[in-house]
């Protein structure tokens, strides 16, 4: 990797980038080729407007677009001036972009001429002003044509110079349970991160990564970031559909790409049953949750020449562990061990550190670790707190508990167990209801699953599942509890299961939405689910 000046923030790593500013940099959806001397200009470009429009350091910045240049760049201007960007998924439903418009206070926002003339009404209560990205700028008076922010250099001064701890970013979280909460993120969290993923992907200015995950998530943007850092160049992929993102893997020359299990299954699986390769990959990483055995067993022959980085992480705590790909044959699905200089301990409340063979709560501490939740210190006090049991080698440090369940083996890596929020305690016994889905989708009958505890009045709770079907194999559920008694103690076998029609709903993160498919299973009406079997055999 060439030398640099010292980065500390975003705006530092924007500076580093321009010395080499003709190399490409992004390949839009259009098909037009970027250099990073032409991104950084117009990134300057959009941050001296800012500027002009009296947005200072601190201020918050919305970008709701779907993925193309405009985003990058917005989301990089907002950076540059010192000011938060607040990344919305393009999926995120009127009332809730509403919300967070006043929730966070927005000073502008960035989106389609749709959205603007939805969320005029919000954005005019609270004085946020409308860029307008597309061939309409409404022409309300508080609203701005994208194209009609002039080219100019932008200069730093006063109130537009942040330092490593400041507040970078607020990205919305999921979550396991209720309504998304924005997660502060520093400077100091994304340089950190860009250099460790750099570092363990080995990326150079060969590499051109496929932009498949969303800038509303951490991962995203650091797509961006790692290759502003090391040479590298980005494709943006719109459509994540598996057979778009293997065309465009295949006639755009990628050499990287980094995906979540929902769109890992389906584009392995078409792969295998095409008898198809991408042999141009020379890495493929993963993260967001497990991948099915059967699935992570396929890499190796649909990416032949590619390594395969498992890793872990939050939002809350990004890129926190890693399984390198020397481990993988030995130890797939494991989330690995820590990164470098960030902590991982695995802790059993009110025991202590556990060992080899125990299970416990997985804690982070060190750069990784965000700043809290933006205007919720309930939930921040509840998660960003010392550790009791960690004490004596930190003293009163705040850490992050992540609620993740992980048990260390023999070697010191790690394997997830389950959420401390989704155990479903069945005759006495805590069973992971991560655990069953697993099972589920490694029958290869099933794409998705999941699983929760009902009130049964001799059992405590009964394991309740629901699964997305494979849509090119019939669905047979005995042959679903067959496979689950080959697997599962008895306790953990699903007492209630249904079948949903179609593909299961999606955070805006892409990962399945446990809460809506809870809510419609539990509800006396649920629809469009269709019981299968009421208890198991």
């Amino acid at each position: 990797m060439r030398t640099l000046p010292t980065i500390r923030t975003l705006p530092d790593l924007l500076v580093a980038a321009r010395t080499e500013g003709n190399r490409p940099f992004l390949q839009c959806p259009s098909g037009g080729a970027v250099t990073a001397g032409e991104f950084l200009d117009r990134v300057d470009s959009v941050a001296a407007w800012l500027n002009a429009q009296g947005v200072r350091r601190w201020d918050r910045v919305g970008i709701l677009l779907p993925k193309c240049r405009a985003e990058a760049e917005a989301t990089f201007a907002a950076a540059r001036m010192g000011a938060v960007f607040v990344n919305l998924s393009s999926k995120t439903p009127v009332g809730r972009a509403a919300e967070i418009i006043v929730d966070c206070g927005l000073r502008h926002l960035f989106t389609t001429p749709k959205m603007a003339l939805e969320l005029h009404w919000a954005a005019a209560r609270t004085g946020c002003r409308l860029v307008v990205v597309g061939p309409d700028s409404g022409g309300n008076a508080d609203t701005t044509a994208w194209d009609s922010i002039p080219a100019s250099p932008f200069v730093p001064g006063p109130g537009t110079t942040p330092v490593d701890n400041d507040l970078a970013a607020i990205l919305h979280t999921s979550g396991s349970t209720g309504r998304s909460k924005g997660v502060m993120i520093s400077h100091r969290n994304l340089v950190d991160a860009t250099f460790r993923v750099a570092d363990y992907l080995r990326l150079d200015r060969a590499d051109r990564i496929l932009s498949v995950l969303p800038l509303s998530a951490p991962w995203g943007v650091l797509q961006l970031t790692t290759a502003l850092l090391a040479g590298g160049s980005v494709v943006l992929q719109p459509v994540a559909f598996p057979v778009e993102i293997s065309r465009t893997v295949r006639e755009q020359g990628i050499t990287g790409l980094a995906c979540m299990p929902p769109t890992w299954i389906p584009l392995v699986e078409l792969l295998v049953s095409c008898g198809e390769e991408l042999p141009g990959l020379r890495y493929v990483t993963s993260s967001g949750g497990v991948i099915p055995t059967r699935i992570l067993e396929a890499f190796p022959r649909v990416f032949p020449n590619a390594e395969v980085f498992l890793t872990y992480g939050l939002t809350e705590a990004f890129r926190t562990t890693l399984l390198p790909p020397e481990w993988f044959a030995r130890k797939p699905g494991s989330l690995g061990r820590a990164c470098p200089n960030v902590d991982v301990f695995v802790v059993e409340a009110g025991r202590g550190i556990c060992g080899p063979g125990e299970r416990g709560e997985l804690i982070h501490r060190g750069a990784s670790v965000t700043l809290g939740y933006w205007n919720d210190p309930e939930a921040t006090a509840a998660v960003y707190k010392p550790c009791p049991e960690l004490k004596p080698h930190i003293g009163d440090e705040i850490v992050h508990h992540s609620g993740d369940i992980v048990e260390i083996d023999a070697d010191g890596f790690l394997w997830f167990v389950g959420r401390k929020d989704s155990l479903i305690k069945v005759s006495g016994y805590r069973v992971s209801a991560e655990e069953i889905e697993l099972a589920a989708t490694q029958s290869g009958l099933v794409l998705q699953a999941v699983a929760f505890g009902v009130a049964d009045p001799v059992l405590g709770q009964a394991v309740h599942l629901g699964v997305e079907p494979h849509p090119d194999k019939a669905f047979d559920p005995e042959v679903l509890f067959d496979h689950f008694r080959g697997l599962l103690a008895t306790h953990m076998i699903p007492r209630h299961l249904s079948a949903w029609e179609g593909p299961m709903p999606r955070t805006s993160t892409g990962k399945i939405d446990r809460e809506a498919v809870i809510r419609t299973l539990a509800s006396p009406t649920a629809s469009p689910v269709q019981p299968v079997s009421k208890s198991s055999p």
